[in-house]
């Protein structure tokens, strides 16, 4: 593409440079050439220097080309006679060979980063992914390359590459940068704050390490997601590197818009840090510590994971349920991850279920007919993955079973889980026997000792609260657990029996099997 006159200008201007456009459309050079008596043809992308007056006769009045006048040969009238030349005009002194060898060189960097550049186009378009375009900078490069998020977690680097740089090898063992060196006064932090001041790329130079880096931005609408790292460890930085590094900047860019991840820059940090967790990506306490010191993020001692799935109900845009979620539960965190809302509770208190805004989610859910489950609390965020398969595993679990509800606990349906694991088959064989003969009983005689045992043991033998549940009598309740007794044998000081007779019913729940019940 090579160079505009104005671009030359400017990086000429330590010879007091200036310019006079002509036409813009021919103010490009790809070569530059003397103008002598024995030219007679003359070519639109390339400069001819001219260093007398008199040469500018030679060249045609309809002509459109570029010259550029050296030595106090400046056009005067002839320039203004002649409206279609561009002018690159230097008023000071110079050697003819050596601007034109200066000239040629500033030409030969600009063919390097257009050539360069259809190389990073071509990475890009193939659809390799991030790693294939970090690859393809180190060949162009000849250093190693990193790009990093915005949380500093390790995306892609040049792999095989060794250095004598400590910083680089601890960022690679790690798979992030660490806090320490962000945090602590030093020589790295105090350059990175200059860097982040700026907006080109910019080589800085680092006392923690052994090697400069060239460090560019990655941005998207204007807002930061990335940094661009480039190891001065193999050979020394070229000049035409910042403007490279500022192109793979671009180039990385659109990379990354391919995730929609990145399509709502909205706290991108900690979505970046949670759908990384989510995806088993960032796996490692140490890994996770570093980003919560980064995000300045404080957890409680009990977390879990509530999880929407937008499929069902209203068709809200899936950022409106997330926004909804943070704004009804408090210490709340909320992500879109593929079909699902996921909020990170990140101090779940025990009294959960009775506060005030646990209510005011069921009333939404049920509002707008979505469903949530809600996974077992837990304290270890590497955990993070488990505990969503949690979340909408219950909602699996309540959808399946017909359940009228629209928040499902796991806590609830964790034996349902076991259950799903095996054939129907398989289920009835684990059902104790005494629950058969109970069913029999029932369907046979017009009773609902079943429903009532299933109540009490499921109430924990309380007698008011299971009284309750079945809406009778507390003497009734205590009429049927006597003929209960008398009939089957159970005894109730008998643990084992009690847990097996109990998760009979849950397994012949779960498979749809149904017993009678009294009317309330």
């Amino acid at each position: 593409m090579g160079l505009s006159i104005m671009e030359l200008c400017e990086k000429l201007k330590h010879y007091s440079a200036e310019t006079y456009v002509g036409r813009n459309e021919t103010a490009w050079v790809k070569s530059v050439k003397f103008l002598s008596q024995k030219r007679s043809s003359f070519e639109s992308d390339t400069l001819y220097i001219c260093s007398s007056p008199d040469l500018l006769r030679l060249i045609p009045p309809d002509q459109c080309i570029n010259l550029m006048c050296v030595n106090n040969n400046h056009p005067g009238a002839y320039r203004e006679q002649h409206s279609s030349l561009n002018f690159l005009i230097l008023h000071k002194a110079v050697d003819l060979y050596e601007i034109y060898e200066e000239t040629q060189d500033l030409l030969s960097k600009s063919n390097r980063v257009d050539n360069n550049s259809r190389k990073f186009l071509d990475a890009l378009i193939s659809n390799k992914g991030l790693q294939h375009i970090v690859d393809v900078a180190y060949e162009v490069l000849g250093n190693p390359c990193a790009v990093s998020d915005v949380n500093f977690n390790l995306l892609a680097y040049s792999k095989g590459t060794e250095i004598n740089d400590p910083v680089l090898n601890e960022v690679i063992r790690c798979g992030y940068w660490p806090y320490h060196l962000l945090r602590y006064p030093s020589p790295y932090r105090r350059s990175y704050r200059e860097y982040d001041e700026g907006n080109k790329p910019m080589i800085l130079e680092l006392g923690e390490s052994k090697c400069r880096r060239l460090f560019g931005k990655i941005k998207i609408n204007y807002n930061q997601v990335g940094v661009f790292a480039v190891y001065e460890g193999i050979k020394p930085f070229e000049e035409t590197d910042i403007q490279l590094v500022e192109i793979l900047c671009g180039v990385v860019s659109c990379e990354m818009q391919k995730n929609s991840l990145y399509n709502d820059l909205t706290e991108i940090n900690y979505k970046k840090f949670f759908i990384d967790m989510l995806e088993g990506r960032i796996v490692e306490e140490n890994a996770i510590q570093n980003n919560l010191k980064i995000l300045g993020m404080k957890l409680g001692k009990k977390l879990c994971i509530l999880s929407v799935d937008s499929r069902f109900g209203k068709r809200f845009p899936k950022p409106y349920i997330r926004t909804m979620l943070e704004q009804l539960i408090p210490n709340c965190k909320a992500v879109v991850y593929g079909e699902y809302i996921v909020a990170f509770i990140l101090d779940a208190t025990e009294n959960f279920y009775g506060e005030f805004y646990f209510n005011e989610l069921v009333k939404f859910l049920k509002e707008n007919k979505l469903y949530a489950g809600i996974s077992r609390c837990f304290c270890r965020l590497t955990d993070v993955r488990k505990y969503f398969l949690q979340s909408i595993k219950s909602i699996d679990l309540g959808m399946k079973m017909k359940i009228q509800n629209n928040f499902y606990d796991y806590e609830e349906y964790m034996i349902y889980n076991l259950v799903d694991t095996i054939t129907v088959r398989e289920a009835k064989e684990l059902c104790h026997p005494l629950v058969t003969k109970i069913l029999k009983y029932d369907f046979a005689n017009n009773t609902f000792y079943a429903q009532t045992l299933y109540t009490y043991l499921s109430r924990g033998k309380n007698h008011i609260s299971t009284a309750d549940c079945l809406h009778i009598h507390r003497n009734t309740l205590q009429y049927r657990i006597g003929r209960i007794e008398e009939l089957f044998g159970i005894d109730w000081d008998n643990g084992n029996l009690l847990l097996q007779i109990h998760l009979s019913f849950k397994i012949l729940e779960y498979i749809g099997e149904t017993w009678p019940t009294a009317a309330n």
